[in-house]
């Protein structure tokens, strides 16, 4: 499964400020990662990053490679990830949450997924980490400039 870091800061960012591969491979290829490669499609990325987050509020500036989180844009973002959950807890079983029927694996997997997507965009912020978890923690009404932008395997 391949997906993308985007370095993300509030500080306008030179090509000088750009994070390496080498600072991936000390925290984030090897737990998370088979690898991370740069990449030279920075628009087409941006442009995914877009219709990932888009949708809920942001605005991706794929020009001026910036990205603006509006007010309300935390809840917008986890909304329909929260109704999925409380379905989904709803519907698991005692021996399935404890693993005693198999068939609770699957259900459990995507409940922690709809928590924090471990297996999809990540933002690196001093250290990677994934998008949820991100936008937990954001401040709202800012804008983010992007820095370097990394394939990643996993």
């Amino acid at each position: 499964m391949h997906s993308r870091v985007f370095q993300l800061s509030e500080d306008f960012l030179t090509e000088d400020d750009y994070i390496s591969e080498e600072i991936l491979y000390d925290c984030f290829v090897g737990q998370i990662a088979d690898y991370a490669i740069k990449i030279n499609d920075r628009k087409n990325d941006l442009e995914w990053l877009k219709s990932v987050i888009g949708k809920y509020g942001a605005v991706v500036d794929v020009e001026k490679e910036t990205v603006y989180f509006p007010e309300g844009f935390k809840e917008a973002y986890f909304k329909e990830k929260y109704e999925e959950f409380k379905k989904l807890a709803g519907e698991l079983t005692l021996e399935e949450f404890a693993g005693t029927d198999v068939r609770g694996s699957i259900k459990r997997y995507r409940i922690e997924s709809l928590m924090e997507n471990k297996f999809g965009f990540y933002v690196y912020i001093d250290y990677p980490q994934t998008l949820d978890d991100f936008v937990r923690y954001l401040s709202e009404g800012i804008t983010y400039y992007v820095g370097s932008i990394f394939d990643y395997h996993a």
